[in-house]
């Protein structure tokens, strides 16, 4: 998200800034580019508003890599032609662009989360602001990335992870071209761009094709810095264009260019989708469309009148500020709304982000650069070190649950961990000289480990064998669902356990997933249910699903809103109905004397409303998964069905 100066005509208002800013090369200013940055922009933020309605908007950032990586290499690779490039500066130059807006934006984030979020979840974002200061927040959201991982419309910086990787190509790339400009100085650049793009791009296809790492192919810097180098091979051709003095006159295959670069990006808008293994070689359509459009020139027609529309090039001036603002705006009011806030909502809050992000510009961002002074810039750096030093601080004070002046809110998560089930699928617990039961299924199987671990642990010997998504049948088989790697090697560990002296099994599942809404379906979920596993057991205790409520709905009533004192949430309709309609039909079964039913949404949504708090206790660790303490209301039943 890199801007630009120019070197022709009236001066522009980069212009004017950057004249102030410690000497560095500009390239000629072309408004359709800032045209260009403004559909990327604009892009991304009715994908994040409105996912629906532009579902394929998130490859926006791939606009902007092509873009920066554009920018910044026709900047250094001209300065290195000409003998006088400055890493000094280059970084000087790109503290003072890049700092001002987001060291606002993290600011205004802490206070945010300061009134919205638990302690947990304040220190997650206070973990979030420091990678955020440190541009390593792509690492930060891979590392998370996970079953359990909070959903990520409950992340405020979540969108830093392409800054990032913006950042982290600064700081390699100009190394690699003044080294490639010594050893090869004609050919270096493109020899550069062409060599790291293609190890890059073939790291990209390994992740997907070979390692199956969606996480690590989405925000590893090494599947995404080909698209940045596609404008940078972009800008050794136009920069030898500009040598050999080609006619910049409009020609057929100029046009013909632009309109296909136009036309590649608006396939990829409405083609792409979360579903895609992304980037892949689906990111080559907006990567090739945007260097396209910008190879084609300034003068083709669609440049000139779509791109280079006034308006656009507004909205392209303001596009990094504009970028910073929307996505934490909409998660706040995520937390407010405890759940996904109504579209007329999501429709001011996106329209609040673009006066924010002129506010930022005008007042914020240009008066830094305007009176810019070695001094400004280490003044940039120490607030952002005080930044990532109070997100720190607050790390390891544990969300600072003080700051209430109220109890914490206590959401202990419900599932058991232990270094056996990451290996192989399998987890054992309780009294290992107590009848053996094994519990099997997904994640609702796990939230309910602690309690069983703590209320029957010393009666019991437990074989935990789970997986996130896998639905762990022996006739219903889901592989549309889950890490179909991980779910074999649950099921296989299940089968292991045939011919032990089993007592009985505990089959917990999120039945409504895979299927369960409709009456034939549940009784074929069940009946596979029955089979348990093929184990044998002497008692197999079927347990009901939870209902889904509005992430955080409960901390929405605790912390954000005082005049509120509702300690029970409005279960979503159709998980309702859903676990309705299970009681009734399992109810309704004719099953042999040995199989006992449990209903966790009786217990925990009375009356189909959800009791999320019961004193300073939260019910629910996410959106459906139970913690301990709720589990633990289950136990009873459970035991009686055991015995």
């Amino acid at each position: 998200m890199t801007q630009h100066t120019t070197t022709y005509g009236r001066q522009s208002p980069l212009q004017a800034v950057a004249s102030a800013a410690p000497a560095v090369h500009s390239i000629s200013y072309r408004p359709d580019i800032d045209g260009l940055r403004a559909v990327a922009v604009l892009s991304v933020l009715v994908f994040h508003a409105f996912p629906s309605v532009l579902r394929g908007g998130f490859i926006g950032v791939d606009i902007f890599f092509v873009i920066s990586g554009f920018l910044i290499s026709s900047i250094i690779g001209q300065a290195l032609a000409e003998g006088d490039f400055s890493i000094r500066q280059f970084y000087m130059r790109r503290i003072l662009r890049i700092f001002p807006a987001l060291i606002t934006v993290l600011a205004v984030a802490y206070a945010a989360g300061w009134i919205l979020m638990p302690a947990d979840e304040y220190a997650r974002l206070a973990t979030h602001i420091v990678s955020g200061a440190g541009f390593f927040s792509n690492f930060t959201y891979w590392k998370e990335a996970g079953y359990f991982d909070p959903a990520a419309e409950t992340k405020p910086l979540l969108h830093l992870w392409s800054l990032a990787i913006e950042e982290q190509f600064y700081i390699v790339w100009p190394f690699v071209l003044f080294a490639a400009n010594k050893l090869c100085r004609k050919r270096g650049l493109l020899l550069a761009a062409l060599s790291v793009a293609a190890i890059s791009f073939c790291l990209n296809l390994h992740a997907i094709y070979v390692k199956a790492d969606t996480a690590g192919l989405y925000y590893s810097p090494m599947t995404r810095f080909w698209e940045l180098l596609v404008g940078g091979i972009l800008a050794y051709w136009h920069a030898g264009k500009g040598r050999k003095a080609v006619p910049t006159a409009v020609s057929s295959l100029a046009s013909l260019c632009s309109a296909a670069g136009a036309g590649a990006i608006v396939i990829g808008l409405f083609c792409i989708s979360s579903t895609n293994a992304f980037p892949g070689w689906w990111a080559l359509l907006p990567t090739i469309g945007a260097a396209m459009l910008i190879g084609a020139g300034p003068q083709t027609w669609f440049n000139r009148n779509v791109l280079a529309h006034p308006a656009g090039v507004w909205l392209g001036l303001v596009s990094y500020p504009l970028y910073l603002w929307h996505w934490p705006l909409l998660s706040f009011a995520h937390h407010l709304a405890a759940g996904a806030p109504p579209a007329s909502v999501r429709l001011v809050v996106v329209l609040l982000a673009v006066p924010l992000a002129w506010m930022t510009k005008r007042f914020i961002e240009n008066p830094i650069r305007l009176q810019a002074r070695h001094g400004r810039v280490s003044m940039l750096v120490a607030c952002m070190a005080l930044v990532a030093g109070i997100g720190i601080f607050t790390q390891y004070q544990q969300g600072l649950p003080w700051r209430y002046g109220t109890v914490e809110l206590q959401r202990e998560p419900g599932r058991f961990e232990c270094e056996d089930r990451k290996k192989n699928s399998g987890c054992i617990f309780g009294n290992p000289s107590g009848k053996i039961v094994v519990v099997y299924g997904d994640s609702h199987a796990e939230h309910l480990t602690r309690a069983l671990d703590e209320a029957l642990g010393k009666e019991y010997l437990f074989y935990m064998v789970t997986n996130g998504s896998c639905f762990m049948g022996e006739n219903v088989l889901r592989p549309d669902i889950g890490n179909q790697r991980d779910c074999r090697a649950a099921q296989e560990k299940l089968h292991s356990l045939r011919g032990k002296n089993i007592y009985a099994v505990i089959r917990s599942q999120r039945w409504h997933a895979y299927g369960g809404g409709g009456e034939a379906s549940i009784r074929e979920l069940v009946s596979d249910a029955l089979l348990a596993g093929g184990l044998h057991p002497q008692r197999t205790i079927i347990v009901g699903s939870t209902a889904d409520v509005g992430f955080d709905c409960e901390v929405s009533n605790y912390y954000a809103l005082p005049f509120s004192h509702q300690r029970q949430c409005k279960p979503a309709d159709d998980t309702r109905a859903v676990n309705r309609l299970f009681i009734r039909v399992t109810q309704a079964l004719q099953v042999g004397e040995g199989v006992r039913f449990v209903y966790p949404y009786e217990k925990i949504c009375p009356q189909d409303q959800c009791v999320a708090i019961e004193g300073h206790v939260s019910n629910y660790s996410d959106t459906h998964h139970l913690t301990k303490d709720a589990a633990l209301l289950l136990m009873p039943d459970i035991a009686r069905a055991l015995r």
